[in-house]
């Protein structure tokens, strides 16, 4: 008798913190057609668990809205209706003390949409006293694929982003630099609008997507704002084409050149720089020549072709877009040089001999002068 008074007392002084704890581990959600609701709950320690069960609705004695009852973690399941032919439920042993049951439901998308589940749990503790607990709450649909599109018309950006059909509703955001504009926000799918200028070179614009029924309570995409910028590693001036190239880089990538005598004919290729928004290329020839002309003078690539003796050096690709311009020079005089003149001279005196004994020889002849253009300087004689 004075134990279990003594465990009367405990009880009474504990009764704050031995309650038993329940809540569902995650949303309740339809995934891969089936509805799982995970009925988490702690009991305490001197405590057992007696019956477990799961109710379509708020708590409810009505037989016809109970959906199973298990007697402890491994007894009797008793299942109601036709529950048995279309759900399955399984106990499971957690962390801390905690004991998981998952309720699976087969269930088309939308057949329990907005439908409320409640998980109650019966148990009794040392002195036989009966402790209850229960948790309600709704099925929650994932949305549909986020949505995040973007335009650009003259020199505004429209930015689209969001998710529908979510229950409840999917929590939708657009963020950009503070300075350049506001976050818009709100339900489902959001629109915002913003008038380009350079300011917003090198900003990101974001999509943020919360629900949840998301793993990872948000979805977050993003694109950066960009104007052309030259190759880091080749820099404003090439005069090769450029082996490293960065996304949104403008440099020269590719060099052709025939020749035919004095004439060089070149077919030069940029990158055509993928950036938001678009660049547009066009070539420039040199300034000391206005007469220079291309065959080509918008796009990724030009042909051109240049004299020897011409004193053009270089051509530049431009990219330009709302945001900002940049220039690459390519250098192509040191390609294309005139051919150089060489003289070559042979002088070879000698006196003929002839040795009636040996019958040996020495040459005696004039000077040869061969002079000869063209790569190669050297000749040859007989």
């Amino acid at each position: 008798m004075v134990l279990l008074a003594l465990l009367a007392i405990i009880s009474i002084a504990n009764a704050e913190e031995d309650k038993i704890e329940i809540d569902f581990q995650k949303p309740i959600g339809i995934k891969e057609e089936s509805l799982e609701l995970n009925c988490r709950y702690r009991l305490p320690a001197t405590s057992t668990l007696k019956e477990i069960y799961f109710i379509l609705g708020e708590f409810s004695l009505d037989a016809s809205d109970i959906i199973v009852k298990a007697e402890g973690t491994s007894g009797p399941r008793h299942w109601y209706g036709d529950w048995e032919q279309r759900a399955e439920l399984e106990h499971n042993e957690d962390l801390d003390g905690w004991r998981v049951a998952l309720l699976r439901i087969a269930a088309a998308a939308l057949e329990y949409d907005q439908a409320k589940f409640t998980c109650g749990v019966n148990a009794e503790d040392i002195l036989s006293l009966s402790e209850k607990a229960i948790v309600t709450a709704e099925v929650q649909v994932r949305p549909d694929d986020l949505v995040f599109q973007h335009e650009i018309k003259e020199k505004t950006l429209f930015v689209s982003c969001g998710a529908e059909n979510g229950k409840p509703f999917a929590s939708s955001s657009i963020m950009i630099d503070e300075s350049l504009g506001r976050t818009i926000s709100g339900d489902g799918v959001v629109n915002a609008s913003y008038q380009l200028t350079p300011a917003f070179d090198g900003k990101a614009v974001t999509c943020s997507v919360t629900h949840p029924t998301y793993d990872d309570s948000s979805i977050v995409q993003d694109f950066k704002l960009g104007a052309p910028r030259p190759s880091s590693s080749c820099g404003q001036t090439q005069t090769e084409a450029c082996e490293t190239v960065e996304s949104g880089e403008l440099a020269i990538v590719a060099v052709e050149m025939t020749r035919e005598g004095d004439e060089c004919s070149f077919f030069v290729t940029s990158t055509s720089p993928t950036l938001q928004p678009p660049a547009k290329l066009r070539w420039e020839g040199p300034e000391e020549n206005p007469s220079f002309e291309f065959e080509s003078v918008v796009g990724a690539s030009v042909n051109f072709t240049t004299s020897a003796f011409d004193n053009t050096t270089a051509i530049s690709v431009v990219a330009e877009s709302i945001l900002g311009a940049s220039a690459v020079a390519f250098v192509f005089r040191e390609h294309c040089l005139p051919i150089p003149t060489t003289t070559a001279a042979v002088s070879e005196t000698s006196s003929i001999e002839i040795d009636m004994e040996t019958g040996s020889s020495t040459n005696d002849s004039e000077s040869v002068v061969f002079e000869g253009r063209g790569r190669s300087s050297a000749g040859s004689f007989s």
